[in-house]
Parts: C-alpha cells; structure tokens; sequence
C-alpha cells in the first residue's frame, strides 16, 4: 500500500499514536525513517490483527494470493528463500547485539531492577525500624513503663514501616516500568 506517518497508521487501524510506541518497541512493528510500510510483512500482519476494516484485510489477501501464484509460476522461490533467511539473519543479529548490551550492562530487565530496589529499601526501612526501636526502649525506660508497653510500641512501628513499604512497592513498581518505557522509546526498540 503505502508508507504512512505514526498517526496515519494508527488512524488506519483506529487506535492511539502512543499505543504503537510499545509495538515498535517489542518489533511487532517495523518503522523506517520515521514511516511504517503497509507492505512490510511484520505490519501486514500487525494491521490484520488490530486492524477493524475488512476491505482492507481482503484486498491484502487477493494480492498476496496473486503475489503467491507468480512466484511459484515464475520460479521465484529461491528469492523468497533468501528474503526468509535475511530476515532470519537479521533477527539474529538483534538477539545478539542485546546480548552484548546485557553483558555491558548497557541494559537492564525491569523485574530486575524491581527486586533490587526493593532490598536496597528494606534495608534502609529495616535500619529505620532498629532505631525507631532503640528509641522506644530508652523512652519506656526513662518513663519506668513496661515490657508490654515497649512491645506494644515496637509493634505499631513496625506495623506502619510495613505498609509504607507495601505502598511504595506497587508505585515504585510502576515508575519503574514507565521509564523503561520511556527508554526503550528513546532506543526505538
């Protein structure tokens, strides 16, 4: 068909812009200099898939029938061959060059980087709750209060650190996927 900007594209198949960033990212879709090509196999598919226009599914198929019928007529299929094993070839390259950006460190999986930052804050509130700690035995002390009212204390402050950090775990969690987002944009991943 053509080769159409972002916003055509997704006007083509009735969704946002910004919901084709992620696809582009994942390489359900294949961009261009800034286009995507409807005759791109990767995008032909993608559009049959999201796409809700029907003359536009059938009109893709009809020509990849007719497409179908040359080839074998002609005796093209050592070029379609080839062109199925660039594509192999180029996919592979892709795989690898993540390799190596994971090996350099260059790129990080997100769960990961979750995990991290969750026992980097443990260990940070689990310090906080050993002071807070420390403060409520001398209080009590100096206040001749009991060991029942220490542990009382003890156990209300260990109670709200624990829901700070159940609270800051989901929007931390979030965050960082939306800047991994953001950076795989930035990649044109």
């Amino acid at each position: 068909m053509a080769l159409l900007t972002r916003k055509e594209f997704a006007k083509l198949i009735d969704k946002d812009p910004l919901y084709l960033g992620v696809y582009i990212s994942r390489k359900k879709l294949i961009i261009e200099n800034k286009k995507l090509d409807t005759n791109n196999i990767i995008n032909k598919e993608f559009i049959n898939k999201h796409s809700s226009i029907k003359e536009f599914k059938e009109s893709e198929q009809k020509q990849e029938q007719q497409t179908a019928g040359n080839e074998v007529n002609i005796g093209n299929i050592d070029y379609v061959v080839k062109q199925h094993s660039l594509k192999l070839n180029s996919i592979k390259l892709k795989k690898e060059q993540l390799e190596i950006e994971k090996k350099q460190a260059k790129v990080m999986p997100v769960d990961f980087t979750i995990e991290i930052f969750n026992n980097y804050m443990k260990g940070n509130i689990n310090g906080l709750i050993n002071d807070g700690f420390s403060i409520i035995d001398e209080l009590i002390e100096e206040m001749n209060g009991s060991f029942e009212l220490k542990l009382k204390y003890k156990k209300a402050l260990k109670g709200k650190f624990n829901e700070t950090i159940r609270i800051n775990h989901e929007s931390i969690s979030k965050s960082i996927i939306e800047k991994a987002n953001e950076y795989a944009l930035q990649r044109n991943w």
